[in-house]
């Protein structure tokens, strides 16, 4: 199982057991790495939590809570 499916799993089933339905999200995670030559594997870590971690959650919060509610609000 890829990381991918494992961050869609987890969030799936913190989804799940929530009592109300997010009606927001906030994305504001990231990481930098300061004075360090970027190789093609801290670039493509880089991108994973800066950009893939945040289209993920935007896309699972935005089908599963949000447009079935026909309401909601995200903050990048």
């Amino acid at each position: 199982m890829n990381q991918t499916v494992k961050i869609v799993l987890l969030l799936l089933l913190a989804v799940a057991a929530l009592t109300l339905v997010p009606a927001g999200l906030v994305n504001c995670a990231g990481t930098i790495r300061r004075g360090v030559e970027h190789d093609p594997a801290e670039f493509e870590k880089t991108i994973a939590v800066n950009l893939t971690g945040a289209f993920l959650l935007t896309q699972l919060i935005a089908r599963r809570c949000m447009i079935p509610a026909k309401w909601g609000r995200i903050i990048n």
